[in-house]
């Protein structure tokens, strides 16, 4: 079975989150980190738990197959989304818990619609999102 971050369980011990760059939206940003995290995770249990070729629909998506560099960029992608599942508890830990449990019922609920749907290239458009957000966090 192919899971889109085949480290994704290891990368929750990951170090806690990196210094995020200052300004105005570093809070939105960080709460949208948070519901990637919860996104990405609730979407491979539900790819290894249902479809496990999701996923290939999802990657294929997100980068053509035949390009040259293909591999390296399903590695920054697979990369991105393994720090990014690990680098969020400690903003996590700064949310109302009220918010916490809204977000995560939120993303939990898009994860399993997108699989449950067969939307592949939402489900890829959202991966594309949050690894943008987690550039401009990290940038």
């Amino acid at each position: 079975m192919r899971r889109i971050v085949p480290t994704l369980a290891i990368g929750m011990v990951m170090l806690g989150g990196p210094v995020a760059c200052g300004g105005a939206n570093t809070e939105a940003l960080q709460q949208e980190a948070v519901g990637c995290s919860t996104y990405f995770t609730v979407l491979n249990d539900q790819i290894l738990n249902g479809d496990p070729a999701f996923a290939d629909r999802i990657m294929a998506a997100l980068v053509d197959p035949a390009a040259t560099d293909a591999d390296e960029q399903l590695e920054t992608i697979n990369r991105t989304l393994v720090d990014m599942a690990g680098g969020t508890d400690a903003w996590r830990a700064e949310m109302e818990p009220a918010d916490v449990t809204a977000l995560e019922s939120e993303q939990s609920a898009l994860a399993r619609r997108h699989v449950a749907e067969d939307r592949s290239t939402e489900a890829a458009e959202r991966i594309s999102t949050c690894v943008e957000t987690w550039e401009r966090l990290n940038g």
